[in-house]
């Protein structure tokens, strides 16, 4: 799949209605849709999308790296190194995911985004799955090897799973998070360090898997993701602007729905390194994606940008003020607050942009449980 038409996060996205709209119509725009949205997308495309998933790719292969360097010498300064890193992966993470297209929902069943973030299928808090599972390996004498590790189905692996593996001590007596006792737990049991160092594997492996989609071969087509998004060859026969402007909406919703206003991630970071706020700096890292994709800060042209061109300057003047207040609500941690604010954020990018760039998404977005 090209494009994210089944039911992924207990979300049900329907883009088989998409058209596109050109040329002078009843929105009150200007017209000139066509010839000002491609270049807007390929601007996007190369300058914001294609850069996220590479930085997940980097900080993934980074955050292998860290773990090999912690296993070679285990101290607190080092396992603080790989906290670091940890909490820079998750919200680079934040802002990939914005993108459910093309190499993150490249399978029907279990796509690559549930092997990165198992919440995303329903908002399961597969926590204790990923304890249960640790805990067992570790006390196991059988091989963590390759094919151990290839066999873990998606909710025993990702982020979650370094998560605990970095912040969280074994054996779990009393599942502290103290530095100390983490450390404790790697110097007693060296199988966790071959744990680890896996796991990490495995995602760096998926990580940089996601990243070639886009920039080399998807799915064994011969041709990056890249160019077959910018020359509309999806194959459900969504349109490629309509299909980015659904995932990023269906992103947002899927934080407000599932974690705003259901569980929060980040559960255990947060217990270990509440000074670093991981839950809300991976929200506001999201929204820094929402902004970029809009705006590109680097000048290049944008779809804010096409907005303003058609005659929408007040539309691209309410996703703006939509936006900042969805961040201000972050910025101060108010969980009520951003709950609400997502909510006229995702509005925004419904109507707003959509009519603003002349398009019409023709979707329902309710939820699939």
């Amino acid at each position: 799949m090209s494009a994210s038409v089944v039911k992924h996060w207990g979300l049900s996205l329907s883009l088989s209605g998409l058209m596109f709209v050109a040329g002078c119509g009843s929105d009150g725009g200007t017209g000139g849709g066509a010839e000002l949205l491609q270049p807007a997308l390929e601007s996007t495309v190369d300058n914001t999308i294609v850069p996220a998933m590479e930085s997940f790719a980097d900080e993934a292969t980074s955050f292998e790296q860290e773990a090999s360097e912690f296993c070679a010498s285990p101290s607190e300064s080092t396992l603080t190194a790989l906290q670091d890193r940890w909490l820079e992966l998750t919200r680079v993470w934040n802002q990939a995911a914005t993108y459910l297209v093309g190499p993150l929902d490249d399978d029907p069943i279990t796509p690559s985004i549930n092997f990165i973030e198992s919440m995303r299928p329903r908002g399961t808090d597969y926590t204790e799955t990923v304890r249960d599972t640790i805990d067992s390996a570790l006390q196991s004498t059988d091989p963590l090897d390759e094919a151990f590790f290839a066999g873990l189905t998606f909710n025993r692996v990702g982020i979650l799973a370094l998560e605990v593996l970095t912040f969280e001590d074994f054996p779990r007596t009393a599942g502290s998070t103290e530095i100390t006792d983490v450390l404790e737990g790697y110097n007693t049991t060296p199988r966790k360090c071959t744990y680890l160092e896996g796991m990490a594997g495995l995602l760096a492996e998926r990580a940089r898997g996601v990243e070639s989609g886009w920039t080399e071969d998807f799915n064994g087509s011969g041709t990056p993701f890249r160019d077959l998004l910018l020359d509309g060859e999806l194959d459900d026969g969504s349109l490629p602007v309509p299909a980015v402007i659904v995932s990023a909406v269906a992103h947002l919703e899927y934080l407000r729905r599932r974690k705003l206003d259901g569980i929060l991630d980040a559960q255990v970071a947060t217990r270990a390194r509440p000074d670093e706020s991981p839950f809300f700096a991976n929200l506001e890292a999201a929204l820094a994606e929402i902004e970029n994709l809009m705006e590109p800060s680097n000048g290049e042209s944008g779809f804010f940008d096409v907005m303003t061109e058609r005659g929408f300057a007040e539309f691209v003047a309410t996703v703006r003020s939509n936006h900042s207040a969805a961040l201000a609500a972050v910025q101060a941690e108010d969980r009520t607050a951003a709950v609400d604010a997502f909510r006229n954020l995702e509005n925004s990018l419904r109507r707003e942009v959509a009519l603003g760039r002349g398009v019409d998404l023709g979707i329902d977005f309710t939820d699939g449980d």
